[in-house]
């Protein structure tokens, strides 16, 4: 029975709170201010971006900011002192420089967003421009069909025909302007145009059926 009753009263005792002197006050709750901040604010950057809504700092979202520090210096401030043993309160002093604090780290966790919006931006740029030049690159043997290269495999094929060749020798920009440089040079010659085929043993060439020329590129 006495070990119930005291198994009872450790139940019911309240939590130990941690003391903290005055001058460690103002700094513990402008941490976990400042925690608090970025939290909810990385939340609300990744709400808007799932929404297709990139503009960070419009005016909707600033008059948000103004109530949402006030109401998280409260809600945090209760936390508080259920955690450690202060029972005054801040000043209005201190509460106004931890809420410029809040602030700069809001605008800090902005300036983040926007880096990594203009970082991926540049690789989207970057793979749109890739795709481009592969576009352009025409299959010079069914001229139907788009050349694509595969860097890992190491190899350059038709997205049509059955052309597939090593890309040790070429690149797709620098056989584009192979295959440009030996149309130029046959028509100084020639008026009629090559015409390109493939084998292995020899690679890609162009003929001429009327003056029977051959270019290998």
């Amino acid at each position: 029975m006495q070990r119930s009753m005291k198994y009872n009263n450790r139940k019911l005792r309240k939590p130990i709170k941690t003391f903290l002197r005055k001058d460690d006050i103002h700094k513990k709750f402008q941490q976990q201010c400042l925690s608090r901040i970025r939290k909810d604010r990385e939340k609300k950057i990744w709400e808007r971006r799932n929404l297709n809504n990139s503009n960070i700092r419009d005016e909707e979202m600033e008059e948000d900011d103004r109530t949402e520090y006030q109401r998280i210096l409260k809600e945090e401030w209760d936390k508080f002192k259920l955690t450690y043993e202060y029972y005054g309160d801040l000043s209005v002093e201190e509460l106004e420089e931890i809420e410029q604090e809040m602030k700069k780290e809001s605008e800090i966790i902005d300036n983040e967003y926007l880096e990594l919006l203009n970082y991926e931006q540049q690789i989207f740029e970057n793979e749109i421009e890739t795709y481009q030049e592969e576009e352009i690159v025409i299959c010079p043997i069914c001229e139907k069909g788009n050349l694509i290269e595969n860097k890992q495999l190491e190899f350059i094929k038709c997205t049509n025909c059955t052309l597939e060749l090593s890309n040790k020798q070429y690149n797709l920009k620098n056989l584009k302007e192979r295959i440009n440089e030996l149309q130029i040079n046959h028509g100084k010659i020639c008026n009629n145009n090559l015409t390109f085929t493939y084998q292995p043993e020899i690679g890609l060439y162009g003929v001429c059926m009327f003056c029977c020329g051959m270019e290998i590129v």
